[in-house]
């Protein structure tokens, strides 16, 4: 796997092997039978994973968890999310078209996109999963309680 990701690192100019497997816990690609397929595998879930975790924020429908966090988030950061959601679709939404149509180059060119794009996108979620575990710890200014007696 060392060759052929320093092959590929060298051909398209990628980040080191490292600093991917930093942002994405690239474990298990040692048995991938097509790495880049398997580093952009890794963006996608991790897009997935980030997209839903927003978009429960801006749609919190009934679930009392996403209801008490979003409680805690203030007018401007509020106004934030929309924007961060956006831009994890539209990298996700490139993901899935990249998947679909799988080409060596422009899976390469994916990954340099995403880890360019990633930087900017690990700041703002960083930011709010902070307002989301500070609501836990009783600085959110929500006083209902959480229990449903049915």
């Amino acid at each position: 796997m060392g060759e052929e990701f320093d092959r590929l690192k060298k051909k398209y100019n990628l980040p080191s092997f490292e600093v991917l497997n930093n942002e994405l816990d690239l474990s298990g690609s040692e048995e991938a039978e097509n790495l880049l397929r398997w580093i952009m595998k890794q963006m996608g879930d991790r897009l997935e994973f980030f997209s839903d975790m927003v978009g429960n924020l801006l749609q919190p429908d009934s679930n009392p968890s996403n209801i008490y966090e979003l409680s805690a988030f203030s007018e401007e950061e509020r106004e934030k999310l929309p924007r961060i959601y956006k831009d994890l679709m539209f990298l996700h939404r490139e993901y899935m078209e990249q998947e679909l149509n799988y080409k060596e180059e422009n899976c390469a060119l994916f990954i340099l996109h995403f880890m360019k794009e990633w930087e900017g996108l690990k700041k703002d979620l960083t930011s709010i999963l902070g307002v989301m575990k500070r609501s836990w710890k009783g600085e959110n200014a929500l006083k209902s309680d959480l229990v449903y007696y049915g």
